[in-house]
């Protein structure tokens, strides 16, 4: 449900009571994004990049259009922590998901986007990464991204 929560602020503070650990990156890039205005629920789906019709490797551009080619589309920037905290403690140990967002550029002017995880320990992570070589930067087939989904009927 986006919109429970009405300023990035907000969000940090909900991480934190839940116990989730956050990058400087992932707070920064959290600033000075909007929230929703009511709360409503959105729908999403995950998909890896090999699902998405690239068995080797693929682009993020790639991946976006894919998803959408799929039915997807790109998700809000507060779905990223959002999502975060409704997986907190739920998530398996090691997977990390990478959600299907414009990019957004962080502290330092890198374009990033949102990934959350639970790390090997059972942290459970709010980071982000990033198209460290521009537009050529490539995604493992097992890279799993988040795209938002029409509601079910």
């Amino acid at each position: 449900t986006l919109g429970v929560r009405k300023t990035p602020r907000e969000y940090l503070q909900a991480l934190e009571a839940s116990r989730v650990g956050s990058s400087v990156g992932a707070e920064k890039l959290l600033f000075p994004k909007t929230c929703a205005i009511r709360p409503h629920k959105i729908h999403l789906a995950v998909a890896t990049v090999e699902d998405l019709d690239f068995p080797t490797y693929g682009t993020l551009k790639q991946i976006h259009a894919s998803g959408k080619s799929h039915g997807g589309w790109l998700c809000a920037s507060e779905a990223g922590p959002a999502l975060r905290l409704f997986l907190a403690q739920q998530q398996p140990r090691g997977e990390w998901l990478y959600m299907a967002m414009n990019m957004a550029f962080d502290a330092r002017g890198h374009k990033r986007i949102f990934c959350l995880g639970r790390d090997d320990e059972g942290h459970d992570r709010l980071e982000t990464t990033g198209a460290y070589q521009g537009p050529r930067t490539l995604w493992g087939p097992e890279s799993q991204f988040v795209f938002q989904v029409p509601d079910a009927p």
